[in-house]
Order: structure tokens, then sequence, then C-alpha cells
């Protein structure tokens, strides 16, 4: 995470892994801003469900603005 960090100049960023059991994705690594202990967002929810869905990678950079943003993740 920290080398993907340092390769696009973000200041944070959070890893999520899809959970087989709730179908859900759960934070399993993130630096910079606090990360929320227990964040689960369902596929298509938020940025990064957005992106597990679409299967393309994306730069945001700047999260709070983007539209799928959603406050917590």
């Amino acid at each position: 995470l920290e080398i993907a960090m340092g390769v696009t100049g973000a200041d944070g960023g959070s890893l999520m892994l899809l959970n087989e059991e709730t179908r859900n994705l759960e934070i399993v690594a993130g630096v910079g801003q606090e990360q929320p202990e227990k964040m689960n967002l369902g596929p298509g929810k938020g940025i990064a469900g957005f992106v597990f869905m679409s299967g393309r990678a994306e730069i945001v950079n700047n999260a709070p603005c983007d539209p799928r943003f959603l406050p917590g993740s």
C-alpha cells in the first residue's frame, strides 16, 4: 500500500478485500486518515465498490468531491 501511495503521490489510501462469506469489501490495511475499525461496503457502494464492480482501477484525486464518495469510507 505504501509503495502504491508513493508511486501515485497519494496522501492516504486503503486496501479492501472481498469477504467471500458476507460478499462485502472490508478494509484490511489503511494509511493516512484515520481508518474506520470495521468498514464494510457492498459491491457497487462508494468509490471502492464501484471500482470493484467495474474491474477498472481508478485514481481519485479528491475523494470527498466524487459523487460516489461515502463519508467514513
